[in-house]
């Protein structure tokens, strides 16, 4: 069977490391708007929830 490339790249650990650390932060940011979403809070009502300052 022909690996894909990603499977390939994944053997690298510099970027298994980096891809994720990328994977871990996009799960966050899903779950932080899975639960906005419930909620039905806007994007700057949950901002303002946590009082998040960074843009």
């Amino acid at each position: 069977m022909k690996k894909s490339i990603f499977n390939k790249k994944m053997k690298d650990s510099k970027f298994k490391v980096v891809y994720d650390g990328a994977a871990a932060q996009l799960a966050i940011g899903e779950k932080i708007a899975e639960l906005g979403h419930k909620a039905k809070m806007t994007q700057q009502e949950l901002d303002d929830e946590v009082h998040n300052d960074y843009v």
